[in-house]
Formats: C-alpha cells, sequence, structure tokens
C-alpha cells in the first residue's frame, strides 16, 4: 500500500512537472525565432503596424468624368514571422436592384528586404498584372506606386488620421509633376 501511495506521488510529481515545463516553453515557441535579418525586417515594419485589422468604410473613385462611392473592406495581417504585412482590399456597391455586390479585388504584400536595403511592394488589381515597386514607409505615411502603365503613373498614399482611421488618396499623373486624386477613402477599424 505504501509503495503504491509512493508511485501516485511520483506520477502526479512527473505531471505537475511536465505541465510546468509545458508552460514555461510555450511563450518562447509562440514568440517568432530572433534572426539579424528578421530583426530588422520587423523593427523596419514597425511603424505599420497600426494597419493589422479589419477595416472598412467609403471610397471615392473618380474614373472617366464619373464619381462614385463605394464601400473599401481591408484585411492586413502579420506573415512570415512579422517580416511581411499583407494587405487584401475589396470594394462593393449596391447594384440596380439595391443588392450590395463586389465589384474590385486587390492583394498586396509588403516586406522590407534586408539584401536590397529597401521596402519592396507587390501588388495585384485582379487584372493579371503583378506589380512589384518600391515602397516609402515613414513614420507617419505608406506611399507605393503600381508602376506606369503607358505614360500615366499611379501613386497611393496611407496615413494614420488623429482618430486613428486609415486615410487613403490615389493619384495619377503623366508628367510626374502634376497629380491628378482618383481615389479617396476613410476606414475605421473593426
Amino acid at each position: 500500500m505504501f509503495s503504491g501511495f509512493l508511485t501516485a506521488r511520483r506520477a502526479i510529481r512527473s505531471g505537475i512537472f511536465s505541465v510546468m515545463m509545458l508552460c514555461a516553453i510555450h511563450p518562447v515557441a509562440a514568440q517568432p525565432p530572433s534572426m539579424p535579418g528578421a530583426d530588422t525586417a520587423r523593427a523596419r515594419l514597425a511603424p505599420l503596424k497600426w494597419l493589422v485589422g479589419e477595416w472598412a468604410g467609403p471610397a471615392t473613385i473618380s474614373s472617366g468624368g464619373r464619381t462614385f462611392t463605394l464601400t473599401q473592406r481591408e484585411t492586413v495581417q502579420e506573415a512570415a514571422n512579422g517580416t511581411v504585412l499583407m494587405i487584401r482590399g475589396r470594394g462593393s456597391m449596391l447594384d440596380a436592384s439595391k443588392v450590395e455586390r463586389e465589384v474590385f479585388q486587390a492583394a498586396g504584400l509588403l516586406t522590407y528586404d534586408i539584401g536590397l536595403r529597401r521596402f519592396t511592394w507587390v501588388s495585384s488589381g485582379g487584372t493579371g498584372h503583378l506589380g512589384v515597386t518600391e515602397a516609402l514607409v515613414t513614420d507617419s505615411a505608406f506611399v507605393w506606386s503600381t508602376g506606369d502603365r503607358g505614360n500615366m503613373k499611379t501613386r497611393y498614399t496611407i496615413t494614420r488620421t488623429p482618430a486613428g482611421e486609415w486615410y487613403e488618396v490615389g493619384e495619377e499623373s503623366s508628367d510626374g509633376v502634376t497629380w491628378k486624386r482618383t481615389i479617396e477613402m476613410r476606414l475605421v477599424k473593426h
């Protein structure tokens, strides 16, 4: 009987030790690995961490002499151990029968390339064309372009408003000096 008690006591002690070890290891396992390149990339992306989450709000589009408003939704996630921001955008409008229909999809990926020592933006607007461009990230803005289309240049600028909103402006220029606004959106985090 006494040996049975010792065996049960050892089993309980062993189980408690195992649980304590798992609890001690778990927080470490949940953290991204520390590597000089990854640490640099995460640090360079840090000013944009506020973007991570679900966003929605109105977007005003000007195209072909027409202006219309749609509902824009953006999902931003960290990926690859926090060295990449993935952005997925979806725009929808009410059709003639007042049913909301998705009319626009886009996806982008932002990373800091330690080899090139610059931010790289890879994007697609769902047209079959892939844009790979350099991006500018500061403490207050994220600016990128989709590349030149013939003689037309495009750029997009995201800033955070004092109220914490995502404010984005899209612009086009034929000379790179004079810019015409084509998109304006103000999104709130959900």
